[in-house]
């Protein structure tokens, strides 16, 4: 694999501003998902208007526990619907979503759907920055099954996090 030359870096440090261009917006979440084994959450998004106070999005998430050397973990990438997002300075928003991935455990791998459903709250003081913190109820369906018919082992539970998004905001004035 040939290193990075600097038009490469130049072209990833301009993407977010390209994206922001273009009416989507780039995100990063980090936080904690409480189910029993203290997960460390990483979400990387990108959104764009559906239209009304409608959003949508796509992204990759990895909820990690590596506790006394056992990992846990789930590797996804998803679709989210949101709504009330980025309309006002400071306000709360709806959001829901599946990431369709990998669960692993000590000893299995296994296809896994992540569903969740939750909320948040935002604060925008420009239009193209935001800065949030959200909180979701998170079922790991391994199998998957549906989160309607969920195996009796699967994970689930709160989890809350804090976030910084580029673009996909009120636009000024």
């Amino acid at each position: 694999m040939r290193p990075l030359t600097e038009r490469s870096w130049l072209g990833l440090l301009l993407l977010p501003a390209t994206l922001v261009g273009q009416g989507r917006g780039m995100e990063l979440h980090l936080g904690r998902w409480y189910n029993g084994n203290r997960a460390d959450v990483y979400e990387i998004r990108t959104s764009s208007p559906v239209g009304g106070a409608l959003t949508h999005g796509f992204g990759a998430s990895a909820l990690v526990n590596d506790s006394l050397g056992r990992r846990r973990a789930f590797y996804g990438l998803g679709y989210e619907l949101q709504a009330g997002r980025g309309r006002a300075t400071l306000g709360p928003y709806a959001l829901t979503g599946v990431a369709l991935g990998l669960s692993t455990d000590p000893a299995t791998q296994e296809l896994a759907a992540q569903w969740s459903v939750g909320g948040g709250v935002e604060w925008r003081p420009v239009g193209w920055l935001a800065l949030g913190m959200e909180v979701r109820y998170r079922l790991e369906d391994r199998g998957p099954r549906g989160f309607w018919n969920p195996r009796s082992d699967a994970r689930k539970g709160v989890s809350a996090g804090i976030g910084v998004s580029l673009g996909g905001g009120r636009k000024e004035g």
